[in-house]
């Protein structure tokens, strides 16, 4: 490979970048330098100049040194670098750094470098260094030639606009006037959604969160016809808001328990708050799990963790649990997988079977949770054995120890683990329907007690399960009044099953309007907003 070939934008020197502006690495920090990773050769090439391009980071090559490992960038710890920076990986003495060295763009290479660990390489897709808004470098898939964006995906890239640089747009606490994605182009927030807190801006951008461009110009054209005035919707802040706000203060605390700061603190007031918010509203914390509509798989670790700990609560509940072991599970719940976010959120949209490296992680990723949770301070003896546990089987066919004697609370949390991922949807297969999940659990599990408990504290017909009414009207499910098997329903159609603005609330205790069963076919109501069938629930 020629010194001065061009890995990502094929300009000449690296100078041809999509149009953007590029910066010259000074020689006294060559000693970092962007690899270049060639699959099944394991060839790690050293560049000698970095390109900021389009939002990419390209680089040009130098000289090239080998290492015995092939995909020795895939071991390398996750974590994603934020802000529009200048990445370099580390080279020295043949031997690969685990460190990335950030320069911002723009301000001089003066500066202090920041220090971030370096995001874990996924081979199947020649994708790796996810680095600021959008900036990554593209590698070549095992074995094959090295991959050249394409003329549509650099005009993709063009369109592009970071959150930050949009702030004159939009307020925290007001209604979104756009869409906002992540680097890999993967759903954040829809149009309409709310961002709660400056906090959550900020997990925003190290996620890399950007606009498309058609949408920002036309928001700023209607804003310069009103005369810069900005006409932002104010939202009174409901139940359903607080839910939304727990997802990413929850990803701000597991965060900082990955980068291995101190954070028992947090964690307790989370799990403390949560718990609190299904006391609220146990009918509205279903729904939640329940009726998941905006497949946003970017978040997909947060809302698995959220909706295993209400299943894992309510079951808890039911089984007669006392308070405190009810606590232990649920934060258990929140942060079994810790130690494998970013992984989760991959397999979402991966349409083939875990390669053998997602495998080691996924096997592993029990025993790292619980060396992450001691490092961040945790010391519940309970939380950390059913993190540890909740993957063990009784007939001992369960990972890490295949160990057959474990504690209820492990059992239970896999129960609720596994009954939450097969009712959630993939990118690339529908959710199971919550009576099918539950049939199978059942069986799986031989009619046990805690399965038992499970199915009861979620119900036959959950709220957010959509059903037929013998009235031919379609519903969704939405309160289960007590000492009742018959829930309360909100109609989503007219008598003919075709969608109809009007909602009204129906007892499916009356004979008129019983549940003849679950919706099989749901393409007609691809979405339900929980607004529309609780109203503002503050």
């Amino acid at each position: 490979m020629g010194a001065k070939q061009q890995v990502l934008d094929g300009g000449t020197q690296g100078h041809q970048a999509f149009g953007a502006r590029y910066v010259r690495v000074p020689r006294a920090q060559r000693d970092h330098r962007h690899q270049q990773h060639r699959g099944a050769q394991g060839f790690l090439a050293c560049s000698r100049q970095l390109v900021l391009a389009g939002g990419r980071v390209a680089v040009a090559q130098g000289k090239g040194k080998r290492f015995p490992q092939p995909g020795a960038l895939a071991g390398l710890d996750e974590h994603e670098a934020p802000g529009p920076d200048l990445a370099m990986v580390g080279c020295r003495g043949g031997q690969l750094q685990k460190r990335l060295e950030l320069q911002r763009v723009g301000t001089g290479l003066d500066q202090p470098a920041r220090r971030h660990m370096v995001p874990r390489l996924d081979q199947r897709r020649g994708v790796g260094l996810q680095v600021g808004v959008g900036h990554a470098a593209h590698y070549s898939p095992a074995g094959g030639p090295p991959r050249r964006p394409t003329l549509a995906a650099m005009q993709a890239h063009e369109q592009r606009v970071p959150i930050q640089e949009v702030r004159d747009l939009f307020k925290v606490g007001e209604v979104l006037p756009f869409r906002v994605l992540d680097a890999l182009e993967r759903l954040l927030l829809s149009e309409g959604q709310v961002i709660h807190s400056e906090r959550q801006l900020e997990l925003l951008v190290e996620r890399g969160a950007w606009v498309e461009r058609e949408q920002v110009h036309a928001l700023r054209e209607r804003q310069a016809g009103k005369g810069g005035v900005r006409g932002g919707a104010a939202r009174v802040h409901t139940l359903l808001d607080r839910w939304e706000r727990s997802l990413w203060e929850l990803d701000a605390v597991l965060r900082a328990v990955l980068a291995g700061k101190p954070a028992a603190a947090e964690l307790d007031g989370l799990v403390d708050g949560l718990i609190a918010l299904v006391d609220r509203d146990a009918d509205i914390a279903l729904f939640v799990t329940i009726r998941q509509d905006d497949r946003r798989f970017a978040l997909y670790a947060l809302a698995h963790a959220l909706h295993s700990m209400v299943v894992s609560l309510l079951s808890a509940r039911q089984a007669g649990w006392e308070p405190a072991r009810q606590r232990s599970l649920a934060a258990a719940a929140l942060t079994m997988n810790v130690s494998m976010l970013e992984l989760q959120a991959l397999m979402a949209e991966q349409d083939t079977p875990p390669t053998q490296r997602q495998l080691e992680t996924i096997r592993g990723h029990t025993a790292r949770s619980v060396q992450l949770l001691q490092a961040a301070g945790v010391s519940d003896g309970l939380w950390l054995d059913t993190v540890r546990d909740h993957h063990e089987r009784p007939d001992g066919s369960g990972y890490p120890a295949g160990t057959r004697v474990t504690g209820d609370e492990a059992r239970l949390l896999r129960m609720a683990d596994v009954f939450t991922a097969k009712i959630a949807p993939r990118a690339k297969r529908p959710p199971m329907l919550p009576q099918l999940a539950s049939k199978q659990l059942f069986q799986q599990e031989s009619g046990s007690a805690l399965a038992t408990c499970l199915i009861r504290a979620v119900g036959i017909h959950p709220p957010g399960v959509l059903v037929t009414l013998a009235s031919g009207e379609v519903a969704v499910v939405t309160r289960r009044p007590p000492g009742s098997k018959a829930p309360m329903v909100a109609t989503l159609s007219d008598r003919k099953g075709q969608p109809h603005v009007g909602t009204h609330v129906r007892d499916s205790a009356q004979a008129e309007f019983a549940i003849s069963g679950p919706l099989a076919d749901t393409s007609k109501f691809p979405r339900v907003l929980p607004e529309r069938v609780y109203g503002i629930v503050n």
